[in-house]
């Protein structure tokens, strides 16, 4: 047996008791300021960033798809319509 085991076996900080005792409970957290639910937009911008040339190209690129839905909710009412069916005024 080597010096280091000797001394493991003989320190008396083994112990033997049932259980530890738990960690005491962390302090409650400070109560919150009540804020306001709403935020201002033109104060949140600056942080969040403007509008740019990113959101510029997103939306052009967003418009693209409505461009052919457009036509075709439009184009029912021109080929729906039967001639000779217009009232004329008399």
């Amino acid at each position: 047996m080597s010096e280091k085991d000797e001394k493991v076996a003989m320190s008396p900080t083994t112990t033997t008791s049932a259980s530890p005792e738990p960690p005491p409970d962390p302090p409650p957290p400070p109560p919150a300021e009540k804020k306001n639910d709403i935020v201002d937009f033109d104060e949140l911008l600056p942080h969040i960033g403007e509008f740019g040339r990113y959101q510029i190209t997103f939306y052009l690129l967003m418009c693209v798809p409505t461009m052919p839905a457009a036509f075709l909710a439009f184009n029912q009412v021109f080929l729906s319509a039967e001639p000779g069916k217009e009232k004329r005024p008399r």
